[in-house]
């Protein structure tokens, strides 16, 4: 699970004064818990390390998830799209 930020880059700072590191850390913590009840095995990446090296942190799972709240005017959905296509693009060029 690849928290979407590290605390290099913690994202925007939300209206409440929250960085996307720390919704995206609380909410990937969710899941994985969710998923680890499941019996799914769980590797969380990111947290510390710039994008490249997560796509390498990835290499040989099964699946990765981004949970990554894209915070800041003009933003959302389609740049949350957006991030996740060219971050798809990086991963299978690293890989």
């Amino acid at each position: 699970m690849d928290v979407g930020h590290h605390y290099g880059a913690p994202g925007a700072i939300s209206a409440g004064g929250i960085a996307e590191i720390e919704f995206n850390l609380e909410l990937a913590d969710e899941v994985k818990r969710s998923l680890e009840h499941s019996g799914v095995a769980v590797r969380m990446i990111g947290n510390q390390v710039s994008l490249r090296e997560r796509t390498r942190e990835a290499a040989g799972a099964d699946f990765v998830a981004v949970g990554d709240c894209v915070f800041g005017a003009g933003h959302g959905a389609a740049a949350a799209v957006a991030d996740a296509a060219r971050r798809l693009a990086i991963a299978e060029t690293v890989a």
